[in-house]
């Protein structure tokens, strides 16, 4: 945004977090604002979350709540890939895209070991997720809580590009909403359950992308632009889409 102006926004999560920095300065520039990023691939915005391959989230994050206090952060966007840190299998669109994950991306949270029964390890990162948003509220923060942003289920661009090439039937690339509400049903569950807080706003995907220009269908393109960059990552298409929405809640 305006690097003019000291931050005391914070944009913080995984990947798909980043995946919106780009748009978020555009916006954040026009509105005479600035934010700062700590974002790491891998890991959702969540303390103590841990992986099999590690990634040292909780030392990252453990370190980004000290710099949250030093710089003053009172207002906090939080985005991640939820739904992929409580699955252990493969992501299946039901319709040939398949997102294989390797058997070292598997995740629990706090002092649940990575060996513990799937069930277990859901729950303590389900559990983790709620207790990072209530511990900010508490201290009197404001969350900008996005939701999960669908995944696709296959390489969106590549596949666009090959139904170009190969002139098949040229329609907006999309995959069934129902598949996208089953995968991400308990993160879902897990943040509506925080209820209506005073400092809690929530802008919701799938209400941009999904049932609203194709009927039962989330969407990952229009008119032959990608809204993503692979298969779960918003393009800057995309996340202006997104960005729109957050932009309502940000003062």
């Amino acid at each position: 945004g305006n690097k003019n102006h000291k931050p005391n926004i914070a944009l913080v999560g995984d990947s798909h977090a980043s995946a919106l920095a780009y748009e978020l300065s555009n916006a954040f520039t026009k509105a005479d604002l600035s934010y700062i990023q700590y974002t790491k691939n891998g890991c959702p915005f969540a303390p103590f979350i841990h992986k099999k391959k590690t990634e040292n989230c909780d030392k990252y994050q453990s370190e980004y709540l000290k710099d949250f206090d030093l710089k003053g952060v009172d207002t906090f966007i939080i985005s991640s890939r939820w739904a992929y840190y409580i699955n252990d299998g493969d992501f299946d669109n039901s319709e040939g895209g398949v997102d294989v994950r390797g058997i070292e991306n598997i995740y629990s949270a706090n002092s649940t070991p990575i060996s513990a029964p799937y069930e277990i390890r859901k729950q303590s990162v389900l559990n983790a997720y709620s207790n990072a948003i209530i511990s900010l509220l508490n201290k009197g923060k404001k969350v900008i809580l996005i939701y999960p942003i669908p995944e696709q289920g296959w390489d969106i661009p590549t596949r666009k590009a090959k139904q170009l090439l190969f002139n098949e039937k040229n329609t907006n690339l999309s995959i069934k909403s129902e598949v996208v509400s089953n995968r991400n049903n308990e993160v879902v569950a897990t943040f509506n359950q925080l209820g209506d807080r005073k400092y809690l706003s929530r802008v919701y995907p799938t209400k941009i992308l999904c049932n609203t220009y194709i009927k039962d269908r989330c969407i990952s393109e229009l008119n032959n632009v990608s809204l993503y960059y692979d298969g779960d990552h918003l393009s800057n298409e995309g996340a202006k889409l997104v960005v729109n929405e957050v932009m309502k809640f940000v003062k």
